[in-house]
C-alpha cells in the first residue's frame, strides 16, 4: 500500500477516534452536567468565556496525552513512517522541542481560530443569544474541530521528530 495512504489513513483514524470523537463527547458531557438551567439563554460573551476555558484545557490535554500516545503508535509499528522531517513542514518547523511549549503553543493557536470562528456562527445569523441545546451543539461541533487541529498538529509534530531522531541514531 501507498506510504502516503497509509499516513493518511492512519491520521483520519486518530483524528477521528482520538481527537474529535473523545474531545466532544466529553466536553459535551461537561456541558450536560455544569449547566442546570437548561432554559438559560447563553450570550456571545458567556459562550466565548466557555470556550476559552474548555479549548485551554482540551488543548492542553491533548497536546499532553497525545504526545505520547502517537510516539507509542511509533514504536509499536502502527504509525507509518513519513518521508520528510519537521523542518520541512510549512508550520511544524516553528515549534520547539519542548513538549510544555509545544503544548501551549497548541493551544493558544486553537484558542485563536476556533473561538472566534464558533462565537461568530450565531452572530452570521443574528441570533444575539442561544438556547442550551444549540449552546449544546454548537460546543460539541466546536470542541471536536478543536480537537482535530491540535491532533494534527500532535501527530505532525510527533512523526517528524521521531523520524528526525532515526536519523541522527543512524548517523551516530
Amino acid at each position: 500500500m501507498n506510504k502516503n495512504i497509509c499516513l493518511h489513513k492512519y491520521m483520519l483514524k486518530k483524528s477521528i477516534i482520538n481527537f474529535w470523537i473523545v474531545n466532544a463527547v466529553i466536553n459535551g458531557v461537561i456541558f450536560i452536567v455544569q449547566t442546570t438551567d437548561k432554559t438559560k439563554l447563553f450570550t456571545h460573551s458567556e459562550i466565548a468565556a466557555d470556550y476559552v476555558i474548555s479549548i485551554f484545557i482540551l488543548g492542553m490535554l491533548c497536546s499532553l496525552t497525545g504526545f505520547p500516545m502517537i510516539k507509542k503508535d511509533i514504536q509499536k509499528g502502527i504509525a507509518p513512517k513519513i518521508g520528510y522531517n519537521k523542518e520541512d513542514h510549512i508550520i511544524a518547523k516553528y515549534f520547539p522541542k519542548n513538549v510544555l511549549l509545544k503544548a501551549v503553543m497548541l493551544t493558544i493557536m486553537t484558542m485563536i481560530l476556533i473561538i472566534p470562528f464558533f462565537v461568530g456562527i450565531p452572530a452570521m445569523f443574528g441570533m444575539l443569544e442561544i438556547n442550551y441545546m444549540q449552546a449544546l451543539i454548537l460546543k460539541i461541533i466546536a470542541t471536536g474541530f478543536a480537537g482535530v487541529l491540535v491532533g494534527y498538529f500532535v501527530m505532525v509534530l510527533t512523526l517528524t521528530e521521531h523520524k528526525f531522531s532515526l536519523e541522527v541514531n543512524k548517523v551516530l
